[in-house]
C-alpha cells in the first residue's frame, strides 16, 4: 500500500510540473536558493570584512515584507504577518540580505534594497 501511495504522489507531482514552468526548472531554482544561503551565511559568519565592502554598493531599506524570510523554506522565526519574532537579535545572515544583487534575484526583484551598478561609481 505504501508504494502505491508513494506512486500516485510521484505521478501527481510529475504531472504538477508537466503542466507548470517543469521540473528540471523547480530543482535548478531550488538548488540555487540552497547554496545562496551556505554562500550568506559563510560570509555573514567569517568574512564580515567582505561583506561590509559589498554593502557599500547597497542602498535602500528593508520593507520588512517576509520574502527573504521564504528563501527555500520559511523561517520558523517568521510570524503570519510577516513580522519576525527575533529582530532585535536575528541572525549576521539576515542582518546582512542582501549582500549581492543575485540575492534579489532570488526574489524576482521584490526587495526595498538595490545595488550601484559598479559602472555608475565615479572615482574622484
Amino acid at each position: 500500500m505504501l508504494g502505491t501511495v508513494t506512486r500516485a504522489a510521484a505521478i501527481a507531482l510529475r504531472q504538477r510540473f508537466d503542466e507548470g514552468p517543469g521540473l528540471d526548472q523547480f530543482l535548478k531554482r531550488r538548488s540555487r536558493q540552497g547554496w545562496s544561503k551556505i554562500r550568506r551565511f559563510y560570509l555573514s559568519n567569517l568574512r564580515r570584512e567582505l561583506v561590509d565592502r559589498k554593502h557599500m554598493l547597497r542602498v535602500g531599506e528593508c520593507h520588512r515584507c517576509g520574502h527573504c524570510c521564504r528563501i527555500l523554506f520559511r523561517c520558523p522565526f517568521l510570524k503570519g504577518n510577516n513580522e519576525c519574532r527575533i529582530y532585535g537579535s536575528r541572525f549576521e545572515q539576515c542582518r546582512n540580505f542582501p549582500i549581492e544583487p543575485r540575492d534579489i534575484e532570488l526574489l524576482d526583484g521584490r526587495c526595498g534594497y538595490s545595488f550601484i551598478p559598479i559602472d555608475q561609481i565615479k572615482v574622484s
